[in-house]
């Protein structure tokens, strides 16, 4: 029986992984507009195509030509766009 060697002999060489550097390029963000088509054939980009009711703790938000509910999540994504 041979004996085992001490565990010293088993750690690999470079403890560190070799270090890679990573340039970053700056992107600019996509002009993306939200936009809904409502079922009255309106579309919805702005804060100004829609109504508020405060109704309970949330608002809901409204197409302003013919109060159709416009979901909540769209209408976030609309009421925070600039017009100009």
């Amino acid at each position: 029986m041979t004996p085992t060697p001490p565990w010293h002999c088993f750690r690999p060489r470079n403890r560190h992984p070799r270090r890679v550097t990573v340039t970053s390029v700056a992107v600019e963000p996509p002009d993306v507009t939200s936009t809904h088509t409502c079922t009255c054939g309106a579309t919805l980009r702005y804060r100004q195509d829609m109504v508020r009711e405060q109704s309970g703790v949330y608002p809901t938000w409204k197409c302003k030509d013919c109060l159709t509910p416009v979901p909540s999540t769209v209408a976030e994504r609309i009421k925070h766009q600039d017009p100009s």
